[in-house]
């Protein structure tokens, strides 16, 4: 089973709306529910990165990235807020879990 590609300025574009749109919405779920669907890959990311963090070696195996791709992908999520990085490991911010559990539990 081959990962689809993510496209990051698809999921950029995206994130960026959705974390300014949570100071408007309790938790920023309405804004989601207009929203077309994140990508299966891109969703996959998150959600596999909200379960903990992961060294970036893991990461751009389960991306299908070399790290230098991989790397500049989380980098950029880290710097709108949906990444965190604590030394070497990368794992989902607390909008990026809260967006992953409202969709798995059909909210969105």
């Amino acid at each position: 089973m081959d990962a689809e590609p993510i496209d990051c300025t698809t999921l950029c574009t995206e994130i960026d709306a959705y974390l300014h749109s949570c100071a408007a919405t309790a938790r920023g779920l309405d804004y989601w529910r207009g929203r077309p669907r994140l990508r299966t890959a891109e969703v996959a990311l998150l959600t596999t990165l909200s379960h903990g963090p992961m060294p970036l070696e893991r990461a751009a195996v389960l991306m299908g990235r070399d790290e230098p791709a991989a790397r500049c992908l989380l980098e950029a999520l880290t710097a709108i807020g949906l990444v965190e990085r604590h030394d070497t490991l990368y794992g989902a911010s607390a909008a990026a879990r809260d967006y992953c559990r409202a969709l798995v539990a059909g909210e969105l």
